[in-house]
């Protein structure tokens, strides 16, 4: 819709940005059935980032040499586009996080492993090796699905298994 949006409006301060290309049109560039575009140009309207500028019968289009134009409006998009800059920058750190916070969990479960390995080998009767054991099995495969908040518990227990796997297979070695 952007690209379709007159690309002299975006330039003018005087001018709204509006795409006035009809629904179904855009629907078809977007590879999207209009219910989609429609839902999405609500979503869009209701987060703030445009107006929906119609006519009332649902029409788009541009009138009188630009004088009336109906579709959908990018001004608010403008307007908070530095807090929209800072909100991605914000999301892209995160992510930059969790990768960092899955890389440590990652590393932290090898040393688990080899720590358990390590303890059933050397005493595969000690009394918390089961528990232990248990601990893996619960823990998740992936970390695809774990946001910023959810690391922080998961690591937690991460260090706190290792520190006492680690603390166990110092006391098995004496």
């Amino acid at each position: 819709m952007i690209n379709k949006t007159p690309y002299g409006d975006w330039k003018d301060p005087s001018t709204d940005p509006v795409c006035y290309m009809e629904q179904i049109k855009v629907a078809d560039i977007s590879g999207i059935k209009t219910r989609s575009l429609r839902n999405y140009e609500a979503l869009w309207e209701r987060m703030g980032l445009v107006l929906k500028d119609v006519g009332a019968d649902g029409s788009r289009g541009c009138f009188g040499g630009g004088k009336l134009k109906h579709g959908i409006n990018f001004r608010p998009l403008i307007e908070n586009f530095d807090q929209l800059r800072a909100l991605a920058m914000e999301a892209e750190a995160e992510a930059e996080e969790c990768h960092m916070l899955r890389r440590r969990c990652t590393a932290a479960r090898r040393t688990f492993n080899r720590l358990l390995v390590e303890i059933s080998e050397a005493n595969p009767e000690h009394p918390d090796l089961q528990a232990l054991l248990q601990i893996k099995a619960e823990l998740p495969r992936r970390y695809e699905g774990l946001g910023k908040l959810s690391w922080f518990p998961f690591l937690r227990l991460w260090i706190t298994r290792r520190e006492r796997s680690q603390a166990l297979s110092r006391s098995k070695l004496k």
